[in-house]
């Protein structure tokens, strides 16, 4: 009989539970680590318990020691054999899970936030959504005077430090995922401003880029379930205009659904889930990318990811003030500096303060708090559903950062996060300014009325000597019209496309779309933008 050992390093904890989508079962054992001189948690296959000579092999390279004695390893096979009651869960991404009755909170670092009993959760194995990709350097105190402090100085980086928070929040709510995308066209520091809100859960490593595949997309919107998602310069998303305003309006209504698409067996056993918030930011709005594109921005779209224009006639850029003795340039690369020094400890903090109110209360809290930015705004009774999602979107990240001044991790007064949020929801929804000269280049604009426009119905034209003209008069739905190249359109165009569409001034195709096909006799011309000749003429006149 071999003697019972006391200080084994090896002793088995718990076996997983077998819950949707697991088809393998798991033991969760504690050993003793000598080369980390710590004991550590590690997973073993149910199955490898069957051969001793597979579990020693694991345990050794997992770091137990290899000078233990034929009685030890004995013994060994044996408690990792042993019946147990005990059972832990595997969690399939990062985010909020609850653990023998208690809600914990689960990083991408596979860190566990939150008082439970009983053992962690644990990563499933087959899981990608675990990037480890969050960190932390300074202290929280550090973070707030280097960094949250100084952002008051622009009310877009309070809206990013509040959408951090959001991302936190978003679980206690019934809102879908979805964000903003800060666009305008001058280097007054769209990426800073990404920068602050990444801060709040790690470095710059955390901002991707537009530049990826759907699958890809998924995968990375997994791994930000119950967080803050970043992405940077839109414009990378496709080289052909077309392309890249299909990919964003694809990735958009993906991202707010929180599902991906069910893909073969072999590469993924269930489709991607997920609830975030976002932060996005590039030279144009989503809605110019889909007019470079030939597209409308659906109404769905427009309320997973808000634009919000960054005032290029501002001086400052998205700065709204400046710290005495500093320019613009010099606080914006004051903030990127602090931005990469004090990082990823305000997100802990908050999430594990947040744990310590309980569900029913934090729900509640947001509840009201959103209602109250509804009711500021006058959206509480609106009927406009597209106008009041739009609204709710800020309605929680002013709520998020409101509970995190309660929670002593932003150093705000209140009424700081109704101003900064209040002031973007404003240029959000305002619509944008032109001037009826500023639509157009004069040029374009006199070629527009000239009077000898060839009409495609004239006769003794072949179809390329029509193609070949930028404009041409057609008739659509008994009106003149006006048919320009797409891309004598774009060069020419000063102004945002919708505002041709609000204005009733420019024909859309049965699906929306912003171009048209040209029938001709045995065919069709390319797609071109089509403009009512008389709602332009008395717009411009």
């Amino acid at each position: 009989m071999v003697k019972e050992n006391i200080k084994l390093p090896v002793k088995l904890k718990a076996m997983s539970e077998m819950s949707e989508g697991q088809t393998k079962a798991y033991l969760l054992a504690r050993i003793r680590n000598v080369h980390a001189k710590e004991w550590q948690y590690l997973l073993l296959a149910a199955s490898d318990t069957n051969d001793d000579r597979v579990i020693r092999r694991k345990l050794l390279d997992a770091g137990v020691s290899r000078e233990l004695s034929k009685d030890e390893w004995k013994q060994i096979y044996a408690e990792l054999r042993k019946p147990t009651d005990a059972y832990f869960v595997f969690s399939d991404k990062p985010g909020y899970i609850w653990v023998n009755g208690t809600l914990c909170y689960i990083t991408t670092n596979a860190q566990v936030i939150g008082e439970y009993t009983g053992c962690p959760p644990f990563p499933a194995p087959d899981s990608k959504a675990f990037t480890g990709d969050e960190s932390s350097q300074g202290k929280l105190e550090e973070w707030q005077k280097n960094v949250a402090e100084p952002a008051l100085h622009s009310e877009c980086m309070v809206l990013a430090l509040c959408s951090a928070f959001a991302g936190y929040c978003i679980y206690f709510t019934n809102i879908k995922s979805g964000g903003f995308h800060f666009y305008g066209q001058s280097s007054g520091g769209k990426s800073t401003v990404l920068l602050a809100g990444a801060s709040v859960r790690g470095n710059a490593g955390i901002v991707s880029s537009w530049k990826t595949t759907e699958a890809a997309c998924e995968e990375t919107a997994e791994a930000h379930n119950h967080n803050l998602l970043i992405k940077d310069e839109l414009k990378l998303l496709d080289k052909s205009p077309d392309e890249a305003a299909r990919k964003a309006m694809d990735i958009c209504y993906m991202l707010g659904d929180g599902r991906g698409k069910r893909r073969s067996l072999g590469y993924q056993k269930s489709p991607a889930s997920w609830l975030l918030v976002m932060l996005s930011a590039g030279e144009r709005s989503l809605g110019q990318h889909a007019s470079d594109g030939g597209l409308e921005r659906m109404k769905g779209e427009e309320v997973r990811l808000v634009d919000v224009p960054v005032d290029d006639n501002q001086e400052y850029g998205v700065v709204n003030s400046l710290p005495e003795g500093m320019n613009a340039g010099e606080f914006i690369e004051f903030i990127q500096n602090q931005c990469c020094q004090y990082y990823g400890t305000a997100g802990p903090e908050f999430v594990g303060k947040l744990l310590r109110k309980g569900e029913d209360n934090i729900r509640a809290k947001l509840a009201q708090l959103i209602n109250k930015f509804l009711i500021h705004h006058k959206m509480d009774d609106c009927n406009d559903g597209v106008q009041r999602r739009i609204a709710l979107r800020f309605a929680l990240a002013y709520a998020s950062g409101i509970l995190a001044v309660n929670l002593k991790i932003l150093p705000y007064d209140r009424k700081d996060i109704m101003k900064a949020v209040s002031a973007c929801y404003c240029m959000a929804k305002k619509p944008v300014a032109v001037k009826k000269e500023g639509f157009f280049k004069k040029k374009f604009i006199s070629e527009l009325l000239s009077p000898n426009l060839l009409n495609v119905k004239s006769e003794g034209y072949s179809r390329d000597e029509l193609e070949s003209r930028d404009i041409l008069v057609v008739t659509i739905k008994n009106q003149v019209a006006l048919a320009v190249k797409k891309d004598v359109f774009k060069e020419a165009l000063l102004a945002d496309e919708k505002l041709l569409r609000q204005h009733d001034i420019l024909f859309t195709d049965a699906k929306g779309r912003s171009t048209r096909q040209i029938p001709i006799n045995g065919g069709y011309l390319s797609r071109r933008y089509c403009l009512k000749a008389e709602a332009l003429r008395l717009f411009l006149y």
